[in-house]
């Protein structure tokens, strides 16, 4: 966890190695602040010297309620490599390094046990490009249980 400035906020979760899982709700919570509002919340990501932007998260949280909700869209990328940060330049505190993880990107075998669904789709990569035919692929996704279990492509 990293403060900065004035007005800074201390981040009581996520702390560094919390892992959070991609389409799920996570509590993001502060003590006490020296604000009554804090302007916003970004989801960031890379090295702590150089954090990039994601996403933002929410504007105009009630920092007296000392905890949000933050509702983690499902294609946010698997990683350990992102953290938080509250307010507004100069007025910045930070949380993390944490993960995310997203079961989504890592598809497994089906077992063959439960209630499944499958479902195919045509695709065409670009067409025609620099004078080549791109071809057709049917591609496959299996879902078991209501979880993604594989996905596949076939010319």
């Amino acid at each position: 966890m990293v403060n900065a400035q004035q007005n800074s906020i201390v981040i009581t979760n996520p702390l560094q190695g919390t892992v959070f899982n991609a389409g799920s709700e996570a509590q993001i919570r502060w003590l006490p602040p020296p604000v009554t509002v804090i302007t916003k919340i970004v989801l960031a990501r890379g090295e702590n010297v150089a954090l990039q932007p994601v996403d933002v998260i929410a504007y105009n949280v009630d920092a007296t309620a000392l905890t949000y909700v933050w509702n983690i869209k499902p294609e946010v990328a698997d990683g350990d490599d992102y953290a938080l940060m509250f307010g507004d330049a100069p007025n910045l505190s930070y949380a993390g390094p944490f993960s995310i993880r997203n079961n989504a990107s890592i598809p497994t075998q089906s077992t063959g046990k439960g209630p499944t669904a499958s479902t195919k789709a045509n695709v065409t990569p670009g067409g025609q490009s620099n004078g080549v035919l791109q071809s057709t692929y049917i591609c496959t996704l299996n879902i078991i249980l209501g979880v993604f279990t594989l996905f596949y492509c076939t010319l």
